[in-house]
């Protein structure tokens, strides 16, 4: 019988998750672990492939249940849809106004938030809103986001230690300001704030005592791996997670536990109470470190970073206000539709009208953003672009925060709390810093959590779930609600399917592409001129957008020659590839 049970555990376990779940569960496990050494970008790349992977077989999947009438009905507000539709139009629109569309279409190497990552964002988006739809499908995914948290973090915690098997495949600094397998200190923070959050849900809604024991262990042990990151935006996102935190707290002890509806005299009461208990907390924290060596140690770095925040000429402050100002210079001259996503680097020349910038000075840098998530937003897409999105969460925001406050499912009103607490600390995590391929799907995925559950249901399925659109076809009159035709349910699926399938595809082509430049590498590295030039062509084939991998093709044509009489179809080939460089890329990215 125990094997019999272990056996048919995953069936079991698949019947009560779903397909759709169990896919976002594989991504919040497997996108921020993932390191793929053979590649040539090992950290990030594979982590957008992952979200791209995951996100296309949930589209694929979305049209399987269409075609089997299982598609989940009910009433999103339309505030929701609107806001979503205008960021993804306006995006596009941006990108066919762009400086430079080949940049703007797949984004910065190491980045990647072109075009064609802020619609799979969408995507995600909307098949997480689709999928989440009740506490327990919320449940599920917030414990596949706390098992990938916390498997980053036993790693950073043992990059601090100087106990990393990977060393070399970090900077100098991972022992300093570890980050896990996120490989940067700041993203890492953002991070752990919004799935600290998050995971209070789990914490707060467990039936049993030992399950709340585990997952409160893991919640401090992210904790204490946001502590070493000594990230200055992290730190004062954990404040606002635990100002909300003891102020929900304070409006459930002195509200809902005497089933009254809060007043606002009490809202403003709790958020006065929460800043008191949230300065408390951290002046326990930090008088409990002062006892510790370690914690000394750890307390002396943040002093020390918190202290330079008024030293304007240091790159960390006077650099990154630099950046600002030239994002905030870029916007005012494209207001409207901006520069295209993710061009700052390539418009940083222009822009840097004198060498000696505060901050900066005469250093010779090409910065992949003006680290600040919104400036990013205004100077690519316009003042169009950073509201259309604005307008996105704060309808997230809102129809959450009016449904925990009507619902009288105490569970669903932690959700909405612990959710829309982890999205807050996450954009203000990022205010500070930029997004990428790492952790922004993470926000991504939160909003789409929030927007499902702000979904109410029109009826009751037969299981007890939302009803499919057969089902309420079935059980309405016909001039309520028309039954969908065939014609338009198979070309849905179809769509939705060629959308699926092109983002699988593109995800395995990056993935080839970067694979046969690490190759190339390799093989110039061993002297095999001619295997590196068709191993670089190959990756050019793959991925023809990538200048890195023009750049790489042309030196490998330089370095093929072994012989005098070679020397010059080398470097005629060399002069070929350099040409099609210029043609194929502005000036300033190449």
């Amino acid at each position: 019988m125990a094997i019999r049970r272990v056996l048919t555990a995953p069936g079991r376990l698949a019947s009560q998750v779903g397909v759709s779940i169990g896919l976002l569960i594989c991504l919040g496990v497997i996108a921020p672990i993932v390191v793929v050494e053979p590649l040539q970008d090992s950290l990030v790349l594979p982590k957008l492939a992952t979200t791209v992977t995951v996100t296309g077989a949930a589209t694929i999947w979305a049209a399987a249940l269409l075609l089997r009438d299982r598609w989940p009905a009910g009433r999103w507000p339309m505030t929701l849809w609107v806001s979503a539709a205008a960021f993804a139009l306006i995006n596009v629109l941006a990108f066919a106004f762009a400086f430079d569309w080949r940049q703007s279409l797949f984004g910065e190497q190491l980045r990647y938030q072109g075009l064609a990552t802020t619609l799979t964002y969408v995507m995600l988006f909307a098949v997480t809103a689709l999928a989440v739809r009740s506490a327990r499908d919320l449940r599920w995914l917030l414990f596949g986001l706390f098992l990938g948290a916390v498997a980053v973090s036993i790693y950073a915690l043992l990059q601090k230690a100087d106990m990393d098997w990977f060393e070399e495949m970090w900077s100098a600094r991972a022992q300093e300001r570890p980050a896990g397998t996120l490989g940067q200190a700041n993203a890492f923070a953002a991070y752990l704030v919004a799935v600290i959050s998050t995971s209070t849900f789990l914490v707060v809604t467990a039936r049993q005592r030992w399950h709340q024991a585990v997952i409160g262990a893991g919640v401090v042990l992210m904790l204490f791996a946001l502590m070493f990151t000594v990230s200055r935006s992290g730190y004062i996102a954990m404040f606002v997670v635990l100002v909300i935190g003891s102020a929900g707290a304070l409006v459930w002890y002195s509200s809902y536990r005497l089933g009254l509806p809060p007043t606002r005299r009490q809202l403003l009461g709790a958020g006065a109470g929460g800043l008191a208990a949230a300065l408390l907390l951290v002046s326990i924290a930090a008088a409990v470190f002062v006892g510790l060596p370690q914690g000394r140690a750890i307390l002396g770095d943040a002093a020390e970073r918190a202290g330079g925040v008024n030293d304007f000429d240091s790159q960390a402050v006077g650099g990154r206000l630099s950046l600002w100002w030239m994002a905030a210079r870029m916007t005012a001259d494209e207001p409207l539709l901006g520069h295209g996503q993710d061009s700052f680097s390539i418009r940083f020349a222009e822009y840097r009208n004198r060498p000696d910038i505060r901050g900066i000075g005469t250093e010779g840098i090409q910065p992949e953003s003006s680290h600040n998530f919104f400036l990013d937003l205004a100077a690519g897409t316009g003042l169009l672009g950073l509201l259309s999105f604005l307008a996105l969460a704060g309808a997230v925001f809102w129809h959450a925060g009016r449904r925990a406050l009507t619902t009288t499912d105490a569970s669903l009103r932690v959700a909405f709390v612990c959710l829309g607490t982890g999205i807050l600390a996450y954009l203000v995590a990022v205010f500070f810093g930029f997004s990428e391929a790492m952790t922004t799907w993470l926000l991504w995925l939160l909003l789409g959590a929030a927007a499902g559950l702000a979904a109410r249901a029109d009826d009751e399925g037969e299981n007890g779930g939302p009803a499919t659109v057969l089902e309420r076809a079935e059980r309405a009159p016909l001039r309520e609600i028309e039954r969908p035709t065939t014609l338009a349910v198979g070309m849905a699926a179809v769509v939705l399917i060629v959308i699926g399938a092109g983002m699988l595809a593109w995800a395995a082509t990056f993935v080839a592409a970067d694979l046969a430049s690490a190759q190339s590498g390799r093989a110039s590295l061993a002297g095999e001129s001619d295997a590196a030039v068709d191993l670089a062509a190959r990756a050019v084939t793959l991925n023809p957008l990538e200048r890195g991998y023009l750049n790489q093709h042309a030196d490998a044509e330089g370095f093929a020659a072994r012989e005098p009489g070679e020397r010059e179809a080398a470097l005629r080939n060399e002069l070929n590839v350099q040409e099609k460089l210029l043609r194929r890329f502005q000036p300033g990215s190449s």
